[in-house]
């Protein structure tokens, strides 16, 4: 119960003068390493795979690389998405959990390495992501993945490759009626191919 309410609070503030404020980056980290060791005392994150974790402790350890991904130490975030996904291949494989974390997971690590130009590594493991998701039934991070795909590809300089790719998602988006990210995803395509894109 307390590692829940840690988690909780990293997500929805503090109260300050009557408001809702969040808490700053490290009084996040702060609470987040508090509430992964309430239950796994000698978690080490530079040693993921040394320990044995549940589904909700997996969870903490992806909010923990978040917040280091807002402070943009991007080797770090991109060791402990290296760690996780691991660790949910070889810990959660034969599980009801498997595809929704492992998708999770793939997704968030697949951005960082597109924040850091290692383009052909990301479009590697968004390709597993996608097969996770299709073969466990776990679509709700797919859209997303293949859009992480189509802008590797457009840094990539292959903007055919790219364009399809983004038509992908954008259906996805469309026939799941999530209308912000059809929104956000259209306006990038836009950005990188102008009038030269449709979907």
């Amino acid at each position: 119960i307390r590692q829940f309410i840690l988690r909780s609070k990293v997500l929805l503030g503090k109260i300050e003068n009557g408001q809702i404020v969040p808490y700053t980056n490290d009084e996040k980290l702060d609470m987040l390493f508090e509430a992964i060791r309430l239950t796994s005392p000698n978690f080490d994150i530079d040693a993921i795979c040394d320990g044995l974790y549940s589904v909700d402790e997996v969870k903490v350890i992806n909010q923990i690389a978040l917040i280091y991904s807002q402070l943009e130490q991007r080797e770090k975030v991109i060791d402990i998405y290296r760690q996780l996904l691991a660790y949910i291949e070889n810990h959660f494989q034969n599980t009801g959990q498997f595809g929704s974390l492992f998708s999770l997971v793939a997704f968030n690590y697949v951005r960082e390495l597109d924040l850091v130009g290692r383009y052909t590594e990301a479009i590697e493991i968004a390709e597993i992501g996608w097969k996770a998701c299709v073969q466990h039934k776990q679509y709700r991070m797919l859209p997303s993945i293949i859009a992480g795909i189509a802008e590797c590809y457009h840094f990539l300089n292959q903007d055919e490759k790219s364009k399809a790719y983004y038509r992908q998602a954008l259906y996805l988006f469309k026939a799941t009626d999530n209308k912000r990210s059809l929104r956000i995803i259209t306006d990038e395509a836009k950005k990188y191919f102008g009038d030269d894109f449709s979907f």
